[in-house]
């Protein structure tokens, strides 16, 4: 592995130790997540089409996710798996024994939702066809999946292809940096229009493991886990939060949303916030690979590499 690549990998493996960390069934999970990951970076070809893993579409009155193995399952109203919803209910249930006093009841409510939605979900797998999809040209031509292909190299750190780093430098500045500063422009103005439904702004600063542990500068704020969402709690004057102990008097009044609009505003708003700070990691990283790449050098790059720099 070239040093390139130990330290891409370096970043990541720090990134998703930390959030894993504060699991206790990280080992249960960790195999389930990592197939997540790998279908958000790659892409496959549908009908001439490029489709996101993890694209979402609505077919008899039912929606469906691609997954990363070319087959489809079927989403809740949240976009979520059967499998994803238990993952996230034993997370809620591990958290509900961590905090305190009212932060509980959040925690319950989560727990209860998504043990509701998984029950009414299946784990039934579809093909194309299944969810309303005709083959292509090329699928009719091809007997083998597409994603076959994609898993043979893209995760086969043994095929490596050579590209010189003026080639790397090159594709960087005039492909992959361009795209990256279009998304954050997008993320910033969705942000900034969602900023004037959320009420008070938000307080807390882009942990480290947000910013895969480079020394980033984010030049927004995010709202606490406890600052999107109403406690059943909450006094009707002020936006007070009853206190369970003479301990809590100092952190008594919090950032509460007033309504449900600026409540679901502040989740939507987290969100964004996450893929903004992931792609100024991306940001930083390309500008770490320009700075220490030589020009006259060749670097041996998997498929995986070449891809997440716009190789064709």
């Amino acid at each position: 592995m070239d040093e390139i690549s130990k330290a891409i990998k370096g970043v990541r493996d720090a990134q998703y130790g930390r959030i894993y960390g504060s699991f206790s069934n990280a080992q249960q999970v960790s195999s389930d997540d990592d197939s997540i990951r790998k279908g958000n970076e790659e892409e496959i070809i549908k009908g001439g089409k490029k489709a996101v893993v993890g694209e979402i579409r609505e077919w008899s009155g039912k929606k469906y996710k691609k997954q990363p193995n070319g087959k489809w399952l079927e989403v809740s109203e949240y976009g979520m798996t059967k499998k994803e919803h238990e993952f996230k209910e034993g997370s809620h249930r591990t958290m509900k024994e961590k905090v305190q006093h009212w932060g509980k009841a959040h925690e319950e409510n989560e727990e209860k939702k998504h043990q509701q939605a998984a029950l009414k979900l299946s784990d039934k797998e579809y093909s194309d066809e299944e969810v309303g999809l005709k083959k292509s040209e090329d699928d009719e031509l091809n007997p083998f999946e597409k994603s076959d292909i994609v898993d043979a190299f893209n995760y086969n750190d043994n095929v490596k292809l050579a590209k010189k780093g003026s080639e790397i430098k090159t594709q960087i500045d005039s492909v992959v940096l361009p795209e990256i500063t279009a998304e954050l422009g997008n993320y910033s103005a969705k942000m900034d229009e969602l900023l004037k439904e959320c009420g008070n702004a938000p307080t807390r600063s882009a942990e480290e493991w947000e910013t895969c542990g480079m020394k980033i500068d984010i030049p927004y704020k995010r709202y606490e886990w406890n600052e999107t969402y109403i406690p059943e709690n909450v006094s009707k004057v002020g936006g007070m939060v009853e206190s369970f102990s003479a301990s809590d008097a100092q952190d008594k009044k919090r950032n509460i949303p007033e309504d449900k609009h600026q409540a679901e505003c502040r989740e939507e708003y987290n969100r964004l916030f996450n893929k903004y700070c992931r792609c100024k990691c991306d940001e930083a990283m390309c500008n770490i690979l320009k700075n220490n790449v030589k020009d006259a050098t060749e670097y041996q790059l998997t498929p995986k590499q070449l891809i997440s720099l716009g190789f064709n």
